[in-house]
């Protein structure tokens, strides 16, 4: 897996950039992060069998 350009900014720093530029550069590098969780937290509450087959690589290819 390729390390993040951003991985010695905190996750503070990068929302303070994005409230001061609103770059989605910044908000893109936090999504990065907690894909997984957010994932996770998703299919727990998900009640169909389709969606609960994406995976992770789905949802950056925009599959749905």
């Amino acid at each position: 897996m390729k390390k993040s350009p951003y991985q010695h900014i905190t996750d503070q720093e990068l929302l303070e950039r994005w409230y001061s530029d609103h770059n989605n550069e910044w908000l893109g590098a936090l999504l990065q992060r907690y894909t997984l969780l957010l994932l996770g937290v998703c299919m727990k509450y998900m009640k169909s069998e389709e969606a609960r087959g994406l995976r992770p690589a789905d949802l950056r290819q925009g599959h749905h």
